[in-house]
C-alpha cells in the first residue's frame, strides 16, 4: 500500500476509503476494498489522467483478469507526458 499510496498522493490529493462491496458474480461475495477519492483542493473538470496512468489501471485490471469495462480505459480523454 505504501507505493500505491505514493503514486496516488495520499494523503495531500487524495483522501483513502475503506469499503466493503458485494461482487456481481454468482456467489454475490462480499470483498473489502480501498479507493482513493479526491480531495476538494485538487478537483477541476479540465484536469486528465495522463496515458500512463491509464495504461497502469488497465495492465492491473488485465492481470487480475477483470471484466471487459477496464478495456474502456483505452478511449478515455487523456494527456501524454511521453516527449
Amino acid at each position: 500500500m505504501k507505493i500505491l499510496n505514493r503514486f496516488e498522493g495520499y494523503p495531500k490529493h487524495y483522501t483513502k476509503l475503506k469499503l466493503s462491496v458485494t461482487c456481481e458474480d454468482n456467489n454475490k461475495k462480499k470483498v473489502r476494498v480501498v479507493t482513493y477519492v479526491a480531495n476538494p483542493d485538487y478537483i477541476r473538470e479540465d484536469l486528465l489522467p495522463t496515458k500512463e496512468y491509464l495504461d497502469f489501471i488497465l495492465q492491473g485490471a488485465l492481470e487480475i483478469q477483470a471484466d471487459e469495462t477496464f478495456l474502456k480505459l483505452k478511449d478515455l480523454p487523456h494527456f501524454s507526458t511521453e516527449t
